[in-house]
């Protein structure tokens, strides 16, 4: 993954060694199964509490491989997803973290300490847009962070940055019963590990862009990036943001991607394909949730014959136009 790195420098009123700074965006990881009822009853109290807080909170939904490794989202990225699992020690679902510690009391997210993190002043602060690369089939995207030092912080070597994208709402039914699914983890655009990163001393900004392809099982209006500042050592999150933060409308609004209208859903034999174009001549894609092609089919009297796909979620392509939807 090529990135550039740019370091100018600002001036701020100081006090003392320390920038004045705003409340801090704080970092949510929340770790979720599709398959666990106990996610099913617990997950709701967890949206409810980060809704009251829209300019505050920067939410990542992670599935992971326990109780259950039969979670379609969680085959969709094994491997990135099992890293911040591991990091954390986590053995059951659900779970969260606030910046880097255990979120968790009398409910899956406790909002007193959800409250101290946001009131917390900010070491850093991180910015994130998202656009276009201008490449020729219009699938990549560019990743612009910026870090600003609000105050000098000496995390030794152990500071790392971690770039990834996500999926604003993901509408599926699971096995659980839970049907939308906010802020899915796709992938890391850094290392699951997180790069190493120097941080910029008090008042200085970095600069660093990095970019990633849309892939087939991805709704490109719901793609969006999110960056976060770890101590690697220490667990501590110093800053995340994402573009969402910096967006008017909390979706965005290139490489937009037509939907297609797909009924019964889930569907047994027959999909019906309704599109608002109105055009269903071109060859249909069906694409795996990992965006692994499975199959490709013409169209008749807008149906498609799915009679011989295993049970699972699917997503289906004609030219730009995209839905998804569950085989039984």
């Amino acid at each position: 993954m090529k990135h550039t790195i740019i370091t100018t420098l600002c001036f701020f009123v100081m006090t003392g060694t320390a920038l004045i700074d705003a409340q801090r965006p704080v970092l949510v990881e929340h770790f979720t199964n599709t398959w666990c009822p106990i996610c099913a009853s617990r997950n709701p109290s967890l949206y409810e509490t980060i809704a009251k807080y829209p300019d505050d909170v920067v939410h990542i939904a992670y599935h992971i491989p326990v109780p259950y490794n039969q979670c379609i989202l969680y085959q969709a990225n094994k491997p990135d997803q099992e890293a911040r699992m591991n990091y954390y020690g986590i053995f059951g679902s659900p779970s969260a973290y606030i910046n880097g510690s255990n979120g968790s009391g009398s409910k899956l997210l406790d909002e007193t300490k959800l409250t101290n993190a946001i009131a917390s002043a900010a070491p850093l602060s991180v910015t994130v847009t998202n656009a276009p690369s201008g490449s020729p089939d219009g699938l990549s995207s560019l990743v612009n962070v910026n870090i600003t030092a609000n105050s000098t912080v000496d995390a030794g070597n152990n500071a790392r940055i971690f770039v990834l994208v996500a999926e604003r709402t993901l509408d599926y039914t699971g096995p659980n019963g839970e049907s939308t699914h906010p802020d899915v983890f796709r992938r890391f655009l850094t290392s699951n590990a997180g790069d190493v990163i120097s941080l910029p001393q008090a008042g200085n900004t970095v600069s660093m862009s990095y970019s990633y392809n849309l892939e087939s099982g991805w709704i490109s209006n719901q793609i969006y990036p999110i960056a976060f500042i770890q101590n690697i050592e220490t667990k501590t999150v110093y800053a995340v943001g994402s573009s969402l933060l910096n967006s008017t409308t909390g979706v965005h609004d290139f490489a937009p991607a037509e939907a297609l209208r797909l009924y019964p859903n889930p569907a047994d034999n027959q999909l019906f394909v309704q599109s608002p174009i109105g055009d269903l001549q071109a060859e249909a894609r069906v694409f795996s949730l990992s965006g692994q092609l499975i199959r490709t089919a013409k169209i008749h009297d807008q149906t498609i014959d799915v009679s011989g796909l295993a049970s699972g979620l699917y997503v289906l392509r004609i030219q730009d136009q995209v839905g998804r939807f569950v085989k039984y």
